[in-house]
């Protein structure tokens, strides 16, 4: 059963976020900065939420109710996060502030990488929610999002300092939680949460009425784990 331990965790963080930023905007930010830019760290604390479950820690099974479950918030939560990235993008002001010299501005990266960033984000969660598409083509596919975190992490580093600024107690928070997305991205990426994986051997298939039944014999220890 899902335990919303680990639910609560995601939402106080994006809570804690959204309190922060809005009582601590930058100066020339309007009402509709403020709240689109909000937007904008909230898909990418999702983002980095997803991408920690992904480690498939298991301190923190217990939180969700187990290792499958903590998959179903991954999912969500990656949901979640390209759909608020969407109104992030429609809703930030393309036009820049009153006394901003664009030329200046042309020079920072932000917008082509946050573009190719929400691009690949939309892919990927079309292929996510694609039943249709083989586990063995899908997993390689997936991994992909990994150059999507980095591109929307340069979309926000790079983003000048009339739409967020780096060093406010919000923009701290991003930055916090990219360093963590980072070393969880490399860690499930390279396989070193598969390290206490144990080997298995399949003894029998057996079609079923409406399913199919896979019978595992371990090639040497058996696993421990709570039904």
């Amino acid at each position: 059963m899902l335990q919303k331990k680990g639910i609560f965790a995601i939402v106080g963080l994006v809570l804690v976020f959204a309190v922060v930023h809005l009582a601590f905007p930058p100066e020339q930010h309007d009402p509709r900065t403020t709240g689109t830019v909000m937007l904008g760290g909230i898909a990418f604390l999702l983002m980095t939420s997803s991408i920690f479950l992904s480690t498939r820690l298991e301190v923190f099974e217990d939180w969700f109710g187990g290792l499958d479950r903590m998959y179903q918030v991954h999912r969500v939560a990656g949901v979640f996060a390209a759909l608020t990235a969407l109104v992030h993008f429609f809703g930030v002001p393309k036009e820049l502030p009153e006394g901003v010299d664009p030329v200046v501005y042309a020079i920072f990266p932000s917008g082509p990488l946050g573009m190719l960033g929400l691009i690949f984000l939309v892919i990927g969660l079309f292929i996510a929610l694609n039943r249709k598409i083989r586990y063995s083509r899908w997993r390689p596919t997936h991994k992909v999002m990994g150059l999507v975190y980095f591109l929307i992490i340069g979309h926000f580093m790079t983003a000048p300092r009339i739409f967020f600024e780096r060093f406010s107690a919000s923009g701290i928070i991003l930055i916090i939680a990219a360093v963590v997305g980072v070393v969880a991205l490399f860690y499930s990426v390279f396989g070193m949460n598969k390290r206490t994986a144990l080997p298995f051997e399949i003894e029998a298939v057996n079609a079923l009425e409406r399913a199919t039944e896979v019978v595992l014999k371990p090639v040497d220890k058996m696993l421990d784990f709570k039904p």
